[in-house]
């Protein structure tokens, strides 16, 4: 280095050091102010860190951390490169920490609008933001020249959101927690039906929360599924996270947090079946309530056809094991063969060609329905009693190593069908490749409930894990 350059630079450096170390050390001394947090106006979900960099620390060191670390690298990298441009902050517990304070709120509405919410530091006011702090608390201002980003000082904390009419009439936090593990985050969701959850990072990575419901449900219905089956994607009791998903504030949410992307495909998939008989026959019994007593199961997509299939069944209690009852009820006009499985008989009802022949059986005090004839089979071998504390049942169980399969099938039939513009079959299985490593290598995901009757509500309280199977 030249010495003309040599004495300006080292100059510099001073300087920096001279105002940024004080600045610093000030902070560090300085006593943290009450966090108010605020949410967006007529929110459905929030998501609570009482202490944000801790929890990302913690989480880091967890399985599913760095399996998403390894396989989704480039993905992550690109959420890191876009803090780096609009902040100029390398992402880091310990910079977020410095920079923007311990808690952070971040809330969606039904249209997928988002705000957050957050208590930057004196740093974060001094270096990034400060013409517009001196403002004052009513200036809406752009974050980037885009316009994708709009921000609003209000009381000392600052609000962030991609819709600028939705920072003025943000609604004041008033369902903070307290007491809660700095290593975990609180979340809130539904209208009708309330759903409030605590994601623990510490030590295992877990779920655990409540979901209150006015409705009542008869939660000691027997059932003979085993949840734990390795052949099943996944297994759903039909209450009361349908009860909680059927809230229409969530329904309509949920799509707009979801990149399109990845809702296409399967969108596209799924009007393979509209104004067919399969439909009929699931309106049918959905108009009737049946689903809402009944578990579910997913056993994945067969690719033996032009279309991906869906193997799936449900079981549901019902008191008449006669067929032709059972249909009458259901108002359907459908051909049915006596069959045989062992020692039960049933029946097989013809719907949709030979890609969907519905197997019925009566079982344990209820229906036994199944899309295929073989699954059938498969499950009447894995059912068993439940011999667990009956207080305690499963009510999701998810295998992601297998599901990643499903999804896989999905996604290059639509690519192969030429539906998804720009992107051929290649372009696809490259795309989606880390993903499906990423989910291989995360397990089965398991939610537990157990249910409280209340005078005028159901309370259920949920547990929910990962399951390693390697």
């Amino acid at each position: 280095m030249k010495q003309e350059y040599r004495k300006p630079l080292i100059l510099v450096i001073l300087l920096i050091v001279i105002i940024v170390l004080p600045l610093f050390f000030l902070c560090s001394f300085i006593p943290e102010e009450e966090f108010h947090g605020y949410i967006i106006k007529d929110t459905n979900i929030f998501v609570f860190f009482p202490d944000f960099p801790s929890f990302w620390s913690s989480i880091k060191t967890q399985r599913e951390a760095n399996s998403a670390t390894t396989h989704l690298f480039d993905y992550l990298y690109e959420v890191e490169l876009f803090f780096r441009k609009e902040i100029g902050i390398r992402p880091t517990p310990f910079r977020w920490n410095l920079w923007a304070g311990k808690p952070l709120l971040i809330s969606w509405n039904e249209q997928g609008d988002y705000l957050v919410s957050f208590k930057p530091n004196l740093l974060f006011r001094f270096f990034i933001l400060p013409s517009h702090y001196k403002q004052g608390k009513n200036t809406i201002n752009n974050w980037d020249k885009d316009e994708k980003l709009y921000y609003l000082w209000k009381e000392r904390e600052l609000l962030v959101s991609n819709r600028d009419i939705a920072l003025q009439p943000s609604v004041l936090f008033s369902t903070k927690p307290v007491n809660k593990d700095k290593n975990s985050a609180y979340i809130e969701l539904g209208n009708k039906v309330k759903a409030s959850l605590t994601l623990h990072v510490k030590n295992d990575l877990y779920i655990d929360g409540k979901i209150i419901s006015s409705r009542k449900f008869d939660t000691n219905l027997p059932h003979p599924l085993n949840f734990n089956d390795p052949a099943l994607s996944f297994t759903f009791l039909y209450y009361p996270l349908i009860d909680l998903l059927s809230d229409t504030s969530v329904q309509n949410m949920i799509p707009s947090l979801i990149p399109q992307k990845v809702l296409q495909p399967i969108s596209i998939w799924l009007s393979v079946f509209k104004n067919t008989s399969i439909e009929n026959v699931y309106q049918r019994i959905r108009d009737k309530e049946i689903l809402e007593k009944s578990v579910f199961f997913f056993s994945g997509i067969s690719d033996k056809f032009s279309s991906p299939i869906p193997v799936f069944g449900f079981w549901f209690p019902y008191e008449n094991s006669d067929i032709q009852y059972l249909l009458s009820e259901l108002d359907l006009d459908l051909i049915y063969y006596p069959h045989q499985w062992g020692s039960s008989q049933g029946y097989i009802v013809p719907v949709w060609s030979n890609a969907l022949c519905l197997s019925l059986l009566y079982y344990k005090n209820g229906w036994l329905v199944c899309s295929q004839e073989s699954l059938t089979s498969e499950i009447l071998e894995s059912f068993k009693e439940d011999k667990k504390n009956s207080e305690t049942i499963p009510i999701l169980t998810i295998n992601l190593s297998k599901m990643s399969e499903d999804i896989e099938k999905i996604f290059l039939w639509s690519a192969r069908q030429e539906l998804l513009m720009g992107i051929n079959e290649r372009d696809m299985s490259n795309i989606y490749s880390p993903w499906k490593q990423f989910l291989k290598e995360i397990g089965t995901f398991t939610f537990t409930i157990r249910s409280i009757e209340q005078r005028a509500e159901t309370l259920f309280l949920i547990h929910g894990e990962f399951i390693n199977e390697n």
